[in-house]
């Protein structure tokens, strides 16, 4: 469920509406087949659907982009009532929305406790006052309680920008070929595996334009793990069918400079950064294909 609201979102409603259900129902599943085949139908469900991942640079930057520091304080003051009624005003901008959203809901980070008590019905009937089909709304607050992750939540408050007005588009995008090591795609190896993060460590080390951007922006100490993030978004965020609409692209760069920022990474070193790394992304498949060959014959991963 949270990949579904993570990568697919308010692309394609119908398959959130259908990982929610397989995903609570076990006699639906018992209907369809084995729990094995649920998920491998679901898996190609979500990665034929159209996609718009908006729902996660809206709710990381609404727990840390620097832009939304006064949204956060002026909102963690307010009562619930007053969070559900900005989330109900279309003059105010989305993020500071979504904030709003996130702190009605009284659903809190992992490991957090910033938001307090919230009113996720609520929230939910608010959504539906303003023309959320009852559908996605449904699945939004099934999805909510089941996961508690508020990364659900901002599903509803996209599909209102994006389909409210003119009708949004589905843009068709040609992404670069990637080379197979074994069964896998190179950019599977990123900073959530042993080998990727290890790979995009060398890149830094040994790619000199790659190098020299990180020098240039921040200090070394902060160059392993700031690779790593920038090189998701070269490298791993591309996708062939995406949802596109007015606040798409700009959404999308608020993320990218949220997670970067918070490795350290100046506003204005941000785009340099993974347009360095894209550049290079041949150099970087080179080194993967190198440790994963060396991991396979179980030698050292150099």
């Amino acid at each position: 469920m949270v990949i579904a609201f993570e990568d697919v979102g308010a692309g394609c409603v119908e398959a959130l509406a259908d990982v929610v259900a397989f995903g609570t129902d076990k006699d639906l599943r018992a209907k369809a087949g084995s729990d094995a085949q649920v998920a491998v139908w679901l898996a190609r469900r979500l990665a034929l659907a159209t996609k718009d991942r908006s729902s996660d640079y809206l709710i990381c930057s609404a727990r840390n982009h620097p832009s939304l520091e006064e949204a956060r304080e002026t909102i963690g003051s307010r009562t619930v009532a007053d969070r559900i009624g900005m989330v109900m005003d279309e003059s105010v901008p989305l993020p500071v929305r979504a904030t709003a959203a996130w702190y009605a809901s009284g659903i809190e980070w992992t490991g957090e406790k910033r938001v307090g008590r919230g009113d996720l019905s609520g929230l939910i009937n608010a959504f539906r006052l303003l023309g959320v089909p009852d559908r996605l709304a449904a699945v939004t607050r099934t999805a909510a309680l089941r996961t508690r992750e508020p990364i659900t939540l901002m599903v509803p408050l996209i599909w209102l920008s994006a389909f409210g007005g003119e009708h949004p588009s589905v843009r068709e995008t040609h992404t670069a070929p990637s080379p197979m090591l074994g069964e896998i795609p190179a950019y599977a190896f990123d900073k959530h595996t042993r080998i990727g993060k290890r790979a995009i460590t060398l890149l830094s080390r040994e790619n000199e334009a790659v190098r020299t951007c990180l020098e240039h922006h921040v200090p070394e100490f902060r160059h392993r793990q700031t690779a790593w993030v920038a090189a998701f978004y070269a490298d791993a965020t591309p996708i062939t069918r995406r949802l596109t609409w007015d606040q798409s692209e700009a959404l999308e760069a608020l993320g990218m400079e949220n997670d970067l920022m918070r490795e350290g990474v100046p506003q204005a070193g941000v785009v340099p950064l993974v347009d360095a790394i894209r550049a290079n992304l041949d150099h970087l498949n080179e080194i993967r294909g190198r440790l994963y060959a060396a991991s396979m014959a179980g030698g050292e991963t150099r």
